[in-house]
């Protein structure tokens, strides 16, 4: 929790930088921000409940079979996801809970 507590915090303060050039000075890629943070939990419950308290709610979840998520992911594992939105923003501030039935390690 405390790794993701401190992406989000980094994305904040980079946000609140002020800005060494001008958006017009800038190459228009289409893509720009971050629009989705993946954390992987072994307890969604908690992880729900957690983020509810920044203004997270569940909007989406979905689950992927063992043998799908080892042709997406090489991990021969089932995964059930979650995703959260923060308040009526509607691409920003996302972020998706992952639940490995059998993750590898403890992670990063």
């Amino acid at each position: 929790m405390k790794k993701t507590v401190l992406l989000l915090f980094l994305a904040t303060l980079a946000k609140a930088q002020p800005q060494q050039q001008r958006l017009s000075d800038l190459p228009d890629t289409g893509i720009s921000g971050i629009y989705e943070v993946i954390h992987a939990v072994t307890d969604a419950r908690y992880a729900i409940d957690y983020f509810r308290e920044y203004g997270f709610r569940v909007i989406d979840s979905a689950a992927i079979a063992a043998p799908d998520a080892q042709k997406l992911y090489g991990v021969n594992s089932a995964l059930k996801t979650y995703r959260l939105q923060n308040g009526a923003i509607d691409s920003h501030g996302l972020l998706r809970l992952w639940v490995w039935e059998k993750p590898l390690g403890e992670g990063v």
